[in-house]
């Protein structure tokens, strides 16, 4: 006799997930030398914004203090780098910026 050992599956609902890349806005890309980060989620105090180059070195460590910030990355050549914006325990966003100088 054959007993079914499955795992029953959950319910879906209409829950919705809040995703936090929503509420993150990094511009303008492509930059000049300069980024602005808009972070628009009251549960966020500080973190750290990691710029990385297309062969993973780590060319910049960005404190973030404030939900809105200008950031002064002009010391970067002109190319594609990665980023990282993180709290404390996780991962908010990640992306590409272009930077282009004129």
């Amino acid at each position: 006799m054959l007993q079914d050992t499955s795992i029953p599956q959950k319910k879906l609902t209409n829950i919705k997930e809040q995703n936090a890349e929503q509420n993150i806005n990094i511009y303008p890309n492509p930059s000049n030398g300069e980024i602005i980060i808009d972070i628009q989620d009251s549960r966020f105090t500080k973190g750290t914004l990691e710029i990385y180059n297309t062969i993973g070195k780590n060319v910049a460590t960005i404190l973030i203090n404030n939900k809105y910030q200008q950031i002064n990355i002009k010391h970067l050549e002109e190319g594609i780098y990665l980023y990282k914006l993180s709290d404390k325990l996780t991962t908010l966003k990640e992306g590409k910026i272009l930077i282009i100088k004129e």
